[in-house]
């Protein structure tokens, strides 16, 4: 590939040799877009320098969310299976889930920091953004389902609250991280298709619109079905029987699993995708401090 080489911001279409002032003859965006301000190369040094190190940040705390959702499922097949035989192991499995709690929590940080970064707005845009826009969702959801999370696991670990007050809090707290978290992510997914949609690359951005869509269903379904097979309801739901009770928590698990099978095949998928982003963010970091070096 030539060095001097310019695609289209919309499609990726390789404009040389084509006059300035005309359309794109793929996509029909006009030329000048490509080579003025919408191509990400074209942008400020020091903010893409902030968006490398936010996509490091987001990619190492995937990976520390992508440990925690493996092996939530697993885990929710013995607790659902030792909960309806009346095991007295299921206690000492369920114990596993405020580690894995904390583990997702510490990844979740990371995407939050990291997301913080790429989602800064480019100083050559208008500041005027709408308060529902991708930016602000990615950064409120994160830091929501975060806090939510932590306070879930210190009703828990604390006992301050009579149990059956404390388990109805527990549920809340994580029903909220789970709306709050489905948002922040996939936010943050369309705040990074944004990006990839300036690079040359443009089907990056299509793969990730993409895996967005299957995460807005599939990530909360996942997640519900996990708070519940987790949730202490035969202690706190006394009109049904233990073993009904257990048996309901046991097919949540299941259905945990099935979900949590894609989610974990979609947020692997996108990991896939971060070496891309990482690798587009740093060239167009360094043809920016060039181009102002140069100047």
């Amino acid at each position: 590939m030539s060095d001097d080489a310019i695609f289209c911001v919309g499609c990726g279409y390789d404009l040389r040799s084509l006059p300035v002032e005309g359309p794109c003859p793929e996509c029909g965006r006009a030329i000048a877009q490509s080579l003025g301000g919408r191509r990400l190369a074209a942008a400020d040094s020091h903010w893409l320098a902030r968006l490398a190190t936010g996509q490091a940040m987001v990619d190492r705390g995937l990976h520390l969310a992508l440990i925690s959702f493996g092996v939530m499922p697993l885990l929710g097949i013995g607790f659902g299976v030792l909960s309806f035989y009346g095991s007295s192991i299921a206690a000492t499995v369920g114990l596993i889930f405020p580690v894995l709690l904390v583990v997702l929590v510490i990844g979740a940080g990371l995407v939050w920091f990291g997301a913080m970064l790429v989602t800064a707005p480019d100083p050559s845009e208008s500041p005027e953004e709408p308060p529902h826009s991708a930016r602000r969702l990615a950064r409120w959801g994160l830091a929501a389902s975060i806090v939510c999370s932590v306070l879930a696991f210190l009703v828990t670990t604390l006992s301050v609250l009579p149990f059956a007050l404390m388990s109805v809090a527990r549920i809340v707290l994580q029903l909220l991280a789970v709306v709050s978290v489905t948002v922040g992510i996939t936010a943050l997914l369309d705040c990074l298709a944004a990006r990839g949609s300036r690079i040359p690359d443009h089907d990056l951005a299509r793969r990730t619109r993409r895996i967005a869509r299957i995460l807005r269903w599939a990530l909360p379904i996942f997640l519900i079905a996990l708070v519940i097979a987790f949730s202490p309801l035969q202690l706190v739901v006394r009109s049904l029987a233990i073993r009904t009770v257990s048996l309901i928590q046991g097919m949540f698990a299941l259905a945990g699993v099935a979900v949590g099978c894609v989610v974990l095949f979609t947020l692997a998928r996108f990991s896939t995708l971060m070496p891309h982003y990482s690798r587009a963010f740093r060239a167009a970091r360094d043809e920016a401090r060039q181009r102002y070096a140069g100047n």
